[in-house]
């Protein structure tokens, strides 16, 4: 179940970024609809890929030193 919530908060989290960082470059590519361009697919590839590495092991970090405070509680 942690390993879900990690990964849909950072598919949600990475695609809020990915859009302002393509915004920035002025890069507009989409899969579905734009012809097919091997160079844009790799670059929207590599980017999402490495903003949601990092956010990824951050979120897994956020949960399980949560998890860990919350079953210390009840000791001590």
């Amino acid at each position: 179940m942690k390993d879900f919530i990690a990964i849909v908060v950072t598919i949600i989290v990475t695609n809020r970024i990915t859009e302002q960082v393509y915004e920035k470059m002025n890069f507009h590519y989409n899969g579905f609809e734009d012809r097919f361009s091997l160079n844009s697919l790799l670059i929207d590839f590599g980017l999402y890929f490495i903003i949601a590495t990092p956010i990824y092991m951050i979120i897994r970090m956020f949960i399980s030193k949560g998890h860990s405070l919350l079953n210390n509680r009840g000791t001590g």
